[in-house]
């Protein structure tokens, strides 16, 4: 098992671990960056980013249905969710491939794919590398909260983390929770022609 030493090891690779890494290096530190799933976390796959993007392509909908009080005539939009599934991936690879492991290396930080784990205070384990450090953050995200609700393991549903894989528009829609992203997905929804009802506590 081969031993490197760093000045700052960080482990998450979203939008926070990207930002300090950055940052580290370009205060002239040795860094590293361990990430066990994707880089640029929740963010670039399953949040800001396709969300942002889902909510341009319900904007659009949304004005070619509301052309006619411009004085400009069209037919009402169908839409084509495979379609835009393809624009929402394209718009995450877009984002991505400036964070690929190889454009980071190139950026001075070494990175590190796969799960980790503190050996001691000093060092943690990834694969068959031993990682020591002066310093450790961790930057490791969140999960969906899966309300208690009776009956919900019965039914099929759909967190933040698959909504954006989905590649048919159902007729009708329950969002759980008001917060940005379910503020985004009901919206969207809604122009694209789902009838999106919203349950939470405040939006």
């Amino acid at each position: 098992m081969s031993k490197q030493q760093y000045d700052l090891v960080i482990v998450g690779a979203g939008a926070g671990g990207l930002i300090a890494a950055g940052f580290a290096v370009k205060l002239g530190a040795r860094a590293a960056l361990v990430e066990k799933d994707r880089i640029g976390g929740d963010c670039t796959w399953i949040g800001c980013v396709p969300s942002k993007a889902l909510l341009k392509v319900a904007k659009i909908a949304h004005h070619v249905r509301t052309a006619s009080q411009y004085g400009i005539m069209s037919q009402a939009p169908v839409t084509d969710m495979t379609k835009v599934h393809e624009y929402l991936d394209g718009a995450i690879q877009q984002i991505y491939k400036p964070t690929t492991p190889e454009a980071l290396r190139q950026k001075g930080m070494d990175v590190y794919l796969g799960p980790a784990r503190f050996a001691d205070k000093e060092s943690i384990i990834v694969g068959d590398q031993t990682l020591r450090s002066k310093h450790f953050l961790i930057t490791t995200g969140a999960r969906p909260y899966i309300p208690p609700i009776n009956g919900l393991d019965c039914v099929p549903y759909l967190t933040y983390e698959h909504i954006f894989d989905n590649k048919r528009l159902p007729r009708s829609m329950i969002v759980v929770g008001g917060g940005p992203i379910g503020a985004e997905i009901s919206q969207a929804y809604q122009r694209l022609g789902c009838q999106v009802t919203v349950i939470a506590d405040r939006l």
